[in-house]
């Protein structure tokens, strides 16, 4: 999947893939307590064993995609690709049953969201870029399913919930408590169930003009 910008701008975002090649750019990304403690699965400190457990198991996954997130800059001189993130799909349960007040039924699938940009690269608008591509993948080119993106976040990451809920329009349903790899004292960390269906996605981008361009190989 791949968008370029609408503008005069040479920065195009791709999802991908990850590969082993991308081994020694995804330690010193994840090799940050800061971003580790903002997410359930990332362990602290981040090893090159780390990586590779994650491209050999967790990217291998019959239940999740996992795309690595990079950015494409262009001169007249010579094309950067830089790996500055990742970006997945589950469709593992959320176990939340007693308090998630708008939980799926028959007909709609849960599909859970994760995203990590590296610390370097935050305040950039890249997750924001990523996102759109992604949903505007699964709402616009899904049709024989119905999908609902659950996003579970720690209560203490200002920073993504409000980008999920002010830019997308995800709606609080529910909340639990969860546990960080990064954060073994923590065992009882407040959580909120967000949701996004396709009706408040479309909802949301009326009126914004979001020039997205796909390609389903990720190439």
């Amino acid at each position: 999947m791949e968008s370029k910008s609408s503008s005069n701008s040479t920065l195009t975002y791709r999802l991908r893939p990850f590969i082993q090649d991308d081994i020694p750019s995804i330690v010193p990304l994840c090799n940050d307590l800061i971003l580790a403690k903002r997410l359930a699965r990332l362990p602290h400190p981040y090893t090159e064993d780390s990586a590779k457990y994650f491209l050999n198991v967790v990217c291998k996954s019959e239940n999740e995609q996992v795309w690595a997130i990079e950015i494409i800059t262009k001169t007249d001189v010579k094309t950067n690709v830089t790996l500055i993130g990742a970006i997945s799909l589950s469709s593992s349960r959320v176990e939340s049953p007693s308090t998630d007040t708008t939980a799926s039924y028959e007909g709609i699938q849960d599909l859970v969201l994760g995203i990590w940009i590296g610390r370097k690269f935050w305040r950039n608008g890249h997750a924001t870029k990523s996102l759109e591509i992604l949903l505007s993948h699964v709402f616009n080119n899904s049709h024989s399913v119905e999908y609902s993106i659950v996003a579970e976040v720690f209560d203490d990451n200002v920073a993504s919930m409000s980008l999920l809920k002010n830019k997308f329009g995800f709606k609080r349903t529910g909340g639990k408590e969860a546990t960080s790899m990064a954060r073994p004292n923590e065992k009882n960390i407040p959580t909120s169930i967000l949701r996004l269906n396709r009706f408040q996605y479309w909802k949301e981008i009326t009126n914004v003009e979001r020039k997205v361009e796909i390609f389903t190989t990720g190439s």
